[in-house]
């Protein structure tokens, strides 16, 4: 979002700003931007992130860039250029999803439709390989059949996985679900896994985290 807010001008700037709750417009006006508070600030968000994943970035285009927009969106977000042939649009978007899927190491045919490219539209793509070793895996030996409610609402019977050991749990009767966090070996970062309760489904849980209007 703060490679996208940018490139904004007017209303649509200063809302993104406030939501980021920075103003990105000082970068454009510093010759060496690593010394901005500013871009101190997202370079370390983005070196957390890179810590514990896979992620890259990079953004499309068919017409021509400012070329110091370019240069701060690589310093700054790690986000690269590329152009797209807009004449083509079936060309360009295999482009496309072929360049994620030699990052997420997955064939993706059909992310990106061809009515995407535009002459007047750039393409902002992220991927994000996340991988983490928990302590203590999952014992096979303890797993057995349980139900499971879908998003849909369908009631399956699972194998479901367990084990044996102490963890940090949040579970209120206030709450559609609980929360069982999981230590990774790297002691700074935890899984969460939330666990609807019997009367809920994950569909109830994912509107209680308003996930529809995040996506």
């Amino acid at each position: 979002m703060g490679a996208i807010n940018l490139g904004l001008q007017g209303r649509s700037n200063e809302q993104l700003s406030h939501f980021l709750n920075e103003d990105l417009d000082e970068l454009y006006n510093i010759i060496d931007i690593k010394h901005s508070r500013t871009a101190r600030k997202f370079i370390n968000l983005r070196f957390r992130a890179q810590e514990v994943s896979n992620s890259n970035a990079g953004f499309f285009s068919s017409c021509y860039i400012y070329k110091n927009y370019s240069r701060i969106a690589r310093i700054v977000f790690d986000h690269f250029e590329f152009q797209f042939n807009i004449s083509d649009p079936k060309k360009s978007t295999r482009s496309m999803n072929e360049w994620v899927s030699g990052w997420v190491h997955e064939p993706v045919r059909d992310m990106l439709q061809d009515s995407i490219p535009s002459d007047n539209r750039l393409v902002f793509i992220y991927t994000f390989n996340f991988h983490l070793d928990w302590i203590m895996s999952f014992d096979p030996r303890f797993t057995k059949q349980d139900i499971f409610v879908d998003d849909k609402n369908r009631v399956l019977l699972v194998p479901m996985m367990n084990k044996i050991g102490r963890y940090r749990i949040f579970d209120s009767t206030g709450y559609g679900y609980t929360i069982l966090f999981q230590p990774s070996n790297d002691r700074k970062f935890y899984s969460a896994i939330v666990l609807p309760r019997e009367e809920y489904s994950v569909n109830d849980v994912l509107n209680i985290f308003k996930v529809p209007q995040i996506i």
